[in-house]
């Protein structure tokens, strides 16, 4: 911001907010490393790497793009800044991460599905109690590879007799 002496009132400078504006601020942000606290939806304090104060950065859309403002000395002349650079690292970061969890599927235990897979459970051990039982029913009757009359599947007794006809 700068102060206009005649008015009294501070003019807010914008830095668009492109790829060639925030490179190098972005550069000086992972060398840097600041640290950055979000303090809002779009805004955040971001520690000064001069003094023990900080400085605070906010990011806003427009019909004419997307802009941001910082409180360093730098942002108040209009220029892209480290402060700058890392809030927007931050900013992107954080909008993934939201995006990502918009996206997500409820986890498998948090679905409805407990009745159904008690049925498929009993579903199942009926199923293996009926195979058990035609094993036991049709236990001399091989076809000669282990399997047995319309199951499909090889009994222990054949396997045990290399599939021979008992």
């Amino acid at each position: 911001m700068v102060m206009d002496t005649d008015t009294g009132t501070k003019e807010v400078r914008l830095v668009r907010i492109s790829e060639a504006t925030m490179k190098s601020a972005i550069e000086r942000a992972v060398k840097y490393r600041p640290l950055v606290t979000p303090t809002g939806e779009r805004t955040y304090k971001v520690k000064s790497i001069n003094h023990g104060g900080y400085h605070y950065v906010e990011f806003f859309q427009t019909e004419d793009g997307r802009f941001g403002t910082c409180s360093c000395p730098a942002g108040e002349h209009g220029n892209a800044c480290y402060a700058m650079g890392a809030a927007l690292i931050a900013h992107l970061g954080l909008a993934k991460m939201r995006a990502t969890q918009r996206k997500a599927k409820p986890l498998e235990a948090d679905k409805p599905k407990a009745a159904a897979t008690v049925v498929d459970i009993n579903a199942a051990r009926l199923a293996r109690a009926q195979h058990k039982a035609r094993h036991k029913a049709v236990r001399f009757e091989c076809d000669g590879i282990g399997r047995h009359d319309g199951c499909g599947i090889k009994c222990r007794f054949a396997q045990r007799l290399g599939g021979i006809d008992i």
